[in-house]
């Protein structure tokens, strides 16, 4: 899987070199703010900083933790999620790895830990409309490696089919904190990765 993101990073490009043409910021790779998501919403800063995420933001893997059920199914809404990923990109994450992390953090879903830090997790997954941007994942679920979860948006013409037809892509993040990120747009993807989208949601 490493060499699928490392296409991504190519293809996309090494921060603070990036090009992009008139037409692609303007339409396709600009995310409109939606009108629920106003300045109380802590989520607006990703929007606010969608820019910079393009020109300096880091690729990294990402997994879903858990997404607003209508990302699964064909429709026109844009909804948040909450993710797991590293943003150290000399890393060799494998979306199978983070992939059982989500899974430990997604248990913790209308449970009440007695230990703080998996109460907040817990907490914040159970609210749903709790924003983060670098909630590191506890040692307990991830003693080697620190992870980290974050909200983010998912932007239906940046993925391949539309929906979440997987539970992973390279994600555009911030690289440091507040780890503000969104998908990587799918433009940039591998063919191999856009294929296997397109096979998951056949």
């Amino acid at each position: 899987m490493q060499h699928l993101l490392e296409t991504a990073r190519r293809n996309f490009g090494p921060p603070g070199t990036r090009k992009f043409s008139w037409l692609d910021k303007m339409f396709y790779l600009h995310i409109p703010t939606p009108s629920w998501c106003d300045s109380n919403d802590d989520l607006f800063a990703v929007f606010q900083n969608q820019q910079q995420l393009l020109e300096n933001g880091v690729v990294v893997w990402a997994h879903i933790i858990q997404a607003n059920c209508l990302l699964f199914e064909p429709g026109k809404a844009n909804c948040p999620a909450s993710v797991v990923f590293s943003p150290d990109t000399t890393l060799n994450l494998k979306p199978s790895g983070l992939g059982k992390v989500a899974q430990a953090l997604f248990r913790l879903k209308g449970t009440a830990p007695s230990q703080a830090d998996l109460k907040e997790f817990a907490d914040n997954l159970t609210d749903e409309t709790t924003r983060t941007f670098g909630l590191k994942v506890p040692s307990s679920i991830s003693p080697r490696v620190d992870l980290y979860e974050a909200s983010t948006f998912v932007t239906r013409k940046h993925l391949p089919t539309r929906i979440l037809s997987l539970p992973f892509f390279p994600l555009l993040v911030a690289p440091k904190p507040p780890y503000y990120n969104i998908p990587l747009p799918s433009k940039y993807w591998p063919s191999q990765l856009v294929d296997s989208w397109h096979q998951a949601s056949a």
